[in-house]
């Protein structure tokens, strides 16, 4: 088939952000205080409490939780995960998980708390009878603890809600809040407001004009976003891949345009996780699966070969590199010794991280667009996890 053009980025960052929203956080930010209390009111939840980042949140939970030195977490998981780890002075200890990238409830091991890691969306099963953190990174609605002493979930700009940065810990029990709130607060200040907002700016900008194909225009913001602050940008710094903690700024409390967009983004919680939903229900049609539709980050699906998928996918007009997750510890690259990760500990992980590919659900693509998309993906060979 011939392309078409322009080619459409399907994987875009900061897909339920506008840009009025950003410069409204900047001119008019909110307290911490009173964020936290509107999202607790806005989840229906009893308490919630912010951070600078879903790992910093994540990292302030294992360290008031964990018994131990050991703490459990996914071998199919992003490096962000065992730094928390790191950086609550735990050790991370990897578990496999099943063919949907989750950890089954009986594998989790005695003496580590579990992190039940929510992968693309999907519920994870509670392990019975065990204090645990549920990451419900790639779920921000619904949020539900299911069992959990704590669920945490990310507003980072690849997310389900995206407010370019940030994380959120949501707890039923007051003094768990009360000591997460003095962790994060002891970890430091927030930086500075100005280039966190222009580097969000800068990068919802990129993400428009990639998924409509405007990739020279795209590439101006790119650079943008890249020499105001390259580590928001990317996500992960260099000493982040080298298994060195989570950056000390992201473990402490959030600015107040950060809280801001946070609120802003829940507001529109529920409209954003039916449409997610509801284009999994379109790709579980044309699939021919009879499950009830999740409001699932990315579509997972299983290939033979994901270069020449990416390639055919190309064919029809779609650019879907930066597939998740395309190593146990995502992203390539990461040095996996230096978290205590050794190749062939984990099969399963080690072989979804070598074969998954992954269509987009966000409000970008529309249910037309994922009726061409999914058809293109079954015709390449690929499969729903």
């Amino acid at each position: 088939m011939t392309s078409r053009r322009p080619t459409r980025t399907a994987h875009v960052p900061s897909a339920t952000l506008s840009p009025r929203e950003v410069v409204a956080a900047l001119v008019r930010p909110v307290d911490v205080a009173r964020a936290e209390a509107r999202a607790a009111a806005l989840l229906e939840a009893p308490d919630a409490v912010l951070f600078a980042s879903a790992r910093g949140a994540l990292s302030a939970c294992v360290g008031v939780l964990a018994d131990g030195p050991d703490t459990a977490v996914p071998a199919y998981t992003c490096a962000a995960v065992p730094n928390a780890v790191l950086s609550a002075g735990r050790r991370p200890v990897f578990v496999d998980v099943d063919e949907r990238g989750l950890v089954p409830a009986h594998a989790w091991p005695a003496n580590a708390l579990p992190v039940v890691q929510d992968t693309y969306g999907f519920a994870a099963p509670a392990p019975s009878g065990r204090v645990f953190v549920r990451d419900s990174a790639h779920r921000a609605v619904p949020l539900e603890l299911g069992g959990a002493a704590a669920v945490v979930t990310s507003f980072e700009h690849s997310k389900s809600l995206s407010a370019g940065r940030g994380g959120l810990v949501v707890t039923e029990d007051p003094s768990l809040a009360v000591e997460l709130r003095r962790v994060r607060d002891a970890a430091g200040r927030p930086g500075s407001r100005l280039r966190a907002c222009a580097v969000t700016l800068w990068t919802l900008a990129m993400g428009r004009f990639d998924a409509a194909g405007r990739h020279r225009t795209a590439e101006m913001f790119r650079k943008a976003a890249w020499h105001t602050d390259v580590t928001l940008l990317l996500g992960q710094s260099s000493d982040e891949l080298r298994g060195a903690g989570v950056d000390a700024p992201l473990l402490g409390p959030p600015d107040r345009s950060l809280a801001g967009l946070v609120v802003s983004q829940l507001r529109r919680g529920r409209d954003a996780a039916a449409h997610r939903a509801h284009i999994v229900s379109v790709y579980d049609g044309a699939a021919r699966l009879d499950r009830a539709p999740a409001a699932l980050v990315r579509y997972p699906m299983s290939v033979d070969d994901p270069d020449d998928f990416e390639r055919r996918m190309l064919d029809h007009g779609w650019d879907l590199r930066g597939r998740w997750f395309n190593a146990p510890l995502h992203p390539r690259g990461t040095e996996l010794g230096a978290f205590g990760y050794a190749p062939g500990q984990a099969p399963v992980a080690e072989r979804l991280a070598a074969t998954v590919v992954n269509l987009p659900t966000h409000p970008l693509v529309d249910a037309d667009a994922a009726r061409r998309l999914i058809a293109a993906a079954l015709a390449a060979g690929a499969t729903p996890l």
